[in-house]
């Protein structure tokens, strides 16, 4: 669980509470909604909105509270359905610059080289994307561009600036690398149990060691 999340007049940027309120929204579904195989763009974690308003009705304020995000998304999940929806659209074309795009080491990539945004055999092989096996395609959750630049909007409304926003995706992508790991084949006899190691010839560790 999170603390709220305090939206008020006081901020120092053109955006009315009003905005604000309403594209916090587009954040949160980016980075806590995914597909499902019942719906395109299910919320996978709860939140709480509390809205104040002055004697005469005007909104002043909102406070968000977030809770029971499904974490396990983030490590596997059912094929035919997608991780969550930030991991698709940083990696959509045109979504970030083609320096950005280096700086991540996710250049001359796809959905389909990352673990996490492929579904998974039992021998642990990647299957095809699990987002085109969904039985759900027509709400348009696949212009993971156009929902990339809607979240791009949405944080400069919040205020964030752009170093602080490419932090953000900085961290996406190392998750991105991060679930390409494996280990070495076999579970080594230590003093007090059992170790085991990377695999350290993989081409995602270097990436993921650096983001």
């Amino acid at each position: 669980r999170h603390p709220p999340q305090l939206l008020d007049g006081s901020k120092n940027n053109q955006s009315s509470i009003e905005q604000r309120v309403l594209q916090s929204n587009t954040i949160l579904e980016s980075f806590g909604n995914a597909r499902t195989l019942r719906n395109d763009n299910s919320s996978r974690f709860g939140k709480f909105i509390e809205l104040r308003f002055s004697e005469r009705g005007r909104l002043m304020g909102a406070s968000i509270d977030t809770y029971l995000l499904e974490k396990a998304r983030i490590v596997s999940h059912t094929c035919g359905e997608r991780t969550y929806h930030v991991f698709y659209q940083v990696l959509a074309k045109g979504s970030l610059s083609a320096a950005d795009r280096k700086n991540f080491f996710i250049h001359n990539t796809s959905a389909e080289d990352f673990a996490i945004t492929t579904a998974m055999a039992a021998d642990g092989k990647h299957k095809q994307s699990s987002g085109n096996q969904s039985q759900l395609c027509q709400s348009g959750f696949d212009d993971h561009a156009k929902m990339f630049g809607e979240l791009r909007t949405a944080m400069n409304v919040m205020g964030l600036t752009r170093q602080e926003q490419m932090e953000i995706f900085r961290v996406v992508c190392g998750l991105l690398h991060l679930s390409n790991l494996t280990l070495e084949d076999a579970f080594l006899d230590a003093n007090d149990g059992e170790e085991c190691y990377l695999n350290k010839n993989h081409s995602s560790l270097g990436p993921a060691l650096t983001l």
